[in-house]
Parts: C-alpha cells; structure tokens; sequence
C-alpha cells in the first residue's frame, strides 16, 4: 500500500515542474531586460516618451504576475502583442513584428485558435495592419513604406526558416513522454473526462456526452487535476497535448454461461451419463 501511494505521488508530480520552470525563465529574462531597458529610458540614454515608460512599467507589473502564476500563459501573448502595437506605432517595425510572432506563438501554443479560428485571425491582422498605418500620421509615407517593406522581409525570412526546417523543429519535440493512466488511479468516468479534454471538449460537452450535470464533472475534473499534478483545465490540455496518453486497456467480454441450473456441470465429451439406480 505504502509503495503505491509512493508511485502515485510520483506519477502526479511527473512534469509539472518543468512547465512552470520554463514560464518562470521566460518571466525572468524579460524582467532583467525590461528592467534595463526602462532604467536606459529614464537615464536618457535612450529616447522614450511618457507612453513608453508606462508601457515599460505594465510589462514589468504583468511579468512579476506571471513569474508568480506560471499558468497564466496568456499574459505572455498579451504582452507581446501590445509590445508589437507600441514598437510599430513609434517605429520599431522589426522588434515589433518579432513580438508579434511571439504573441502568436503564444496564443496558437495556448489554444486560442480551437474555436472562431476565423475571427481571431482577422482580428489579429487587422491590429497589425491598423497599428503599421498609424505610421502615416505619426512619420511619413517615406517612413511607412519601410516599415512595410521591413515587416514584410520578416515576414518572408520567418516563413522560410519554418518551410525549411519545419521537420527538424517537429523532430526535436516529436518523442513526447508516456503518460500512463493505467496508474493513475482514475475511475471510467474521469478517463471520460480525460478523454474529452484531449478531443478539446469543453467541460459542458463533457457533461453532456455523459448525461451528467456540469457541476459533477467538475467535481471529476478535480480528481484528475489532482491524480494529474495540474491546476486547472488548461494546464490539463497542455500536459495532454505534449504527453503519449495511454489508457487503460478494458477487458474483453467473456461469452455467457450455459443455461441450466447454477450448480449443473457442463457434460465431457465422450463420456456417457450413469444411469440413476
């Protein structure tokens, strides 16, 4: 009993750290720049307006918040998309498109596309474009032209990159970790709810799909979150998405029993019934 808790606990523990450790570098890292960036503004080493400065200070805010909730993967693309918006406005085309990439990275690493795929897209181009037009008030239409054709040189450098070594990039992340929940512990219905998790289900759909109320399936949810070692439903997916799920394998169905009387036996073959005396 001892040595199952013990491998419970172990299975639970089996790669959350790493995915709050690399949020919490990426937090870091963009701390410690920030941090120099904003302190070179204010020094007039370099030139910067009041709108950049306060901008410096969300991001600096937002990265703190991230560092001590490494889940909140979203803040990541808001930041970057609103780096991109700022960057652009005041002629940073390039450092602005690379935040934009990132942004995008982001959201398409974190979901964000699963539903209204469209509409997000349209929305998030029509940023990048309203945000590179702006540049016609702000400069000139000497100056909007090179950032147009900038972004665009980016824009074709960061395609060929992926066209080129996309099967590379897929190599590298393809062997992903076995995650086995056969150990887990788990009853058939929270395999259910694992199950509708990795198809990208809602938890309403799950409920639906099992004729069960959403509050019950939260409640499953829970136990899979804790058995897991996740917090929330969207950290569920990322472990999923980047693990090779394994469930448990259901046993085949026996074929029924002979009619008869329970405590009758099968006749051998080749053997003759003895005659009641």
């Amino acid at each position: 009993m001892a040595n199952e808790s013990v491998a419970r606990k172990e299975f639970s523990l089996l790669g959350k750290d790493s995915f709050h450790v690399k949020i919490r570098i990426i937090a870091l890292i963009g701390l410690v720049l920030d941090i120099a960036i904003l302190t070179l503004e204010l020094t007039n080493v370099m030139h910067a307006n009041t709108v950049k400065h306060v901008t410096d200070s969300i991001t600096i805010a937002l990265l703190v918040v991230l560092f001590a909730r490494p889940n909140r993967t979203g803040i990541l693309a808001f930041i970057g998309i609103a780096q991109c918006v700022i960057n652009i406005y005041y002629g940073g085309h390039i450092l602005g498109f690379l935040f934009y990439v990132f942004g995008l990275g982001i959201l398409l690493k974190d979901g964000f596309f699963r539903s209204n795929r469209a509409l997000k897209i349209a929305l998030l181009l029509t940023v990048l474009v309203a945000v590179t037009l702006s540049q016609l008030w702000t400069f000139s239409l000497q100056r909007f032209t090179i950032s147009v054709v900038n972004i665009a040189l980016a824009s074709a450098i960061v395609f060929a990159f992926l066209y080129l070594f996309h099967d590379t990039l897929r190599n590298l992340y393809r062997e992903k970790p076995v995650l086995d929940l056969a150990k887990g512990g788990l009853t058939d219905r929270q395999l259910s709810c694992v199950r509708g998790c990795l198809e990208g289900k809602r938890i309403r759909d799950v409920a639906e799909e099992l004729c069960v109320s959403d509050s019950v399936i939260k409640k499953e949810f829970l136990v899979v979150y804790e058995a897991l070692g996740v917090t929330d439903y969207r950290e569920l997916q990322y472990r999923l998405e980047n693990s090779r799920v394994r469930f448990p394998e259901r046993p085949e169905p026996r074929d029924p029993a002979p009619l008869g009387r329970p405590d009758q036996e099968a006749p051998v073959e080749g053997l003759k019934p003895i005659a009641s005396v």
